[in-house]
């Protein structure tokens, strides 16, 4: 009875034992899958800033921290990219598209989503986030649609008007909390607020157009209205009116010689008015931040630039978005981690800690209380500021700027330059859009 039995237990043991085993493996198979699980439910999110790190860095790395704890089984991986917006850090960006390898979603320049698009390097996100279109300022919406469809969201934006300084004005007998309201006052102001210095020079310069941070398509706006045929997608700078802003600028120009201006200026530095040599000019919110740093005891007004009867609003919005480039290996991750960077809330956040304007209005409504004076003033233009066209840096931003240069020197007709610029653009949209 002895041996059956000692049989019998040992069948048991070696039982015993393959069950141990198999579930030994069993766990391991399915520690694996999980490992492999979590590993596959991860995304690479690309951000740049264009200032300082400090504050903005920390609110990027605030962003990973919300989300995972919102989304534990997601991992982020984040990676600074600099600024997106036609440097070595796109070069990297498009080598990472081009390999298969693309990140997840992208802090991006806005203002070439349009091309990205077109190129095939973005992926519509109108199947994540729906029809956006009621929810933005206008013009950040025009710089992420193309062909009908959606390829970003807007996210931060900023916006122009002109400054003025008050002791100038106040000099001169101008009202210093009213800026000139039409273009003729504007012309009119400028040449009383002038100072010649008694040498063919200027001590002080009332204004001139091609200084600030309003550029050529700027004026455009301002003289002649849309510079993009959006039915078409084709460029058009050299209409009638355009022309006639282009020969209001020649007129400065013969009036405040190109060169001298730039003599009068130079080594001046351009946060202080150009060492208050300058009475008014066309800039961005944000340099307001930078003057009041530079001189504290400096007061200034701030308004919407005029324009004529014919012509329209000039102001324009910069600004970012976040996209999802085609190839993305992550699309359901991708798709979460967008709908939570771009949420009212954040964009509330990165004002108070960047000063970048929101563009969801909702996120406008919440600030409206906390915006600066000048903000306040210059976002009360958000409903009709143009965003910007496709292409717009280097072709549209380059080339309008180029032909302007050449009026205000009087190097050429306004008619001239324009038509060369339209003829270059139309090359441009041919060669990069197919139109």
């Amino acid at each position: 009875m002895d041996q059956p039995l000692g049989r019998m237990e040992a069948g048991k043991v070696r039982r015993a034992h393959r069950f141990a085993v198999f579930t030994g493996i069993l766990a391991l198979l399915l520690a694996l899958a999980s490992s492999v699980s979590a590993q596959e439910r991860k995304v690479v999110f690309y951000y740049n800033w264009g200032g300082a790190v400090g504050a903005v860095e920390e609110f990027f790395l605030r962003l990973e921290e919300g989300f995972e704890k919102e989304n534990p089984d997601i991992d982020v991986e984040m990676v600074r990219g600099g600024v997106v917006s036609g440097n070595a850090d796109l070069d990297r960006l498009l080598t990472l598209i081009a390999a298969g390898t693309p990140p997840d979603v992208v802090h991006f320049e806005r203002s070439i989503v349009t091309e990205f698009a077109a190129k095939g390097y973005l992926r519509p996100v109108d199947d994540i986030v729906g029809s956006i279109e009621d929810e933005f300022v206008p013009g950040t919406i025009q710089e992420v649609l193309f062909r009908g469809k959606t390829y970003g969201v807007p996210f931060g934006t900023d916006i122009r008007g002109l400054f003025w300084n008050k002791d100038d004005l106040a000099e001169t007998g101008y009202d210093v909390d009213r800026g000139p309201q039409t273009i003729e006052e504007l012309d009119e102001m400028a040449a009383r607020l002038t100072r010649p210095d008694g040498e063919g020079g200027f001590s002080r310069l009332g204004f001139i157009p091609w200084l600030g941070n309003w550029y050529a398509p700027g004026w455009l706006y301002t003289f002649g209205g849309d510079i993009l045929d959006g039915e078409n997608m084709a460029p058009r700078v050299n209409t009638p009116n355009h022309i006639r802003g282009f020969d209001w600028i020649q007129e400065y120009g013969q009036r405040y010689p190109y060169d001298v201006v730039g003599a009068t200026l130079a080594g001046q530095p351009h946060t202080t008015f150009y060492g208050q040599r300058l009475s008014m000019i066309v800039n961005y919110h944000g340099w307001a931040n930078l003057v009041t740093q530079s001189i504290p005891s400096l007061e200034y007004g701030v308004g919407e630039m005029p324009h004529p009867p014919e012509g329209s609003n000039g102001t324009w919005l910069g600004g970012q978005a976040y996209v999802i480039p085609a190839g993305s290996r992550n699309v359901d991750e991708a798709a979460k981690l967008l709908e939570y960077v771009t949420r009212k809330e954040h964009e509330v956040a990165m004002y108070r800690i960047g000063h970048r304007l929101p563009t969801r209005w909702t996120a406008v409504a919440e600030i409206e209380d906390e915006l600066t004076p000048v903000d306040a003033m210059l976002l009360r233009q958000a409903d009709v500021a143009w965003g910007r066209p496709p292409l717009w840096y280097p072709p549209f931003y380059t080339i309008t700027n180029e032909a302007q240069v050449k009026v205000a020197r009087l190097q050429e007709t306004p008619q001239a330059a324009l038509d060369e610029a339209q003829r270059q653009l139309e090359q441009a949209f041919l060669e990069i859009l197919g139109e």
